[in-house]
Formats: C-alpha cells, sequence, structure tokens
C-alpha cells in the first residue's frame, strides 16, 4: 500500500469540524487549487472534494423553499397490538 495514501488517511480522521468547515469554505471560495490545498492540509483531492460538496449541500437544503406545514410530518407514533385492544 503507498504510504501516501495511508498518510493522507490518517491526516483526514485527525482533522476537527472547524478545519473540515474551513478546508470546505477556502475550496467553495477558490482561493487555491484542490490540490494545493489538499497538499497544505496533507489529505487527498478526494476528501477536499468531499467536505466541498457536503458545504455546498447544506447551504442548498438551508435555503431551500421549506414544505407546507399541513404536509410536514410533525411525528410518527408506534401502534402495537396490545396498545390496540
Amino acid at each position: 500500500m503507498d504510504t501516501t495514501a495511508q498518510t493522507s488517511s490518517y491526516n483526514a480522521k485527525q482533522l476537527d469540524a472547524n478545519q473540515r468547515k474551513q478546508l470546505a469554505l477556502a475550496s467553495i471560495r477558490q482561493s487555491e487549487t484542490v490540490t494545493t490545498l489538499a497538499k497544505e492540509n496533507q489529505v487527498s483531492r478526494k476528501f477536499v472534494y468531499r467536505q466541498k460538496d457536503k458545504a455546498l449541500q447544506a447551504v442548498n437544503e438551508s435555503f431551500a423553499p421549506s414544505a407546507k406545514r399541513a404536509d410536514k410530518v410533525l411525528f410518527y407514533l408506534p401502534v402495537t397490538w396490545a396498545w390496540l385492544c
């Protein structure tokens, strides 16, 4: 196994949520190339792209039009046979 890939994987696991967020924001801003960001943080380019995709998905979800209140499920009620009897 390539030690570079192994080190990249290990370094990616060491990043906390804030570091991942900063990495995603930097890739969205395109202030540096994905390759440069990956090298600086000692992670793979695939990891940088995944963080970018997660951040963009979160932004898209937060700005998506909300479902109508009448259609939105409030909760689920588990019904057992004993409860029915």
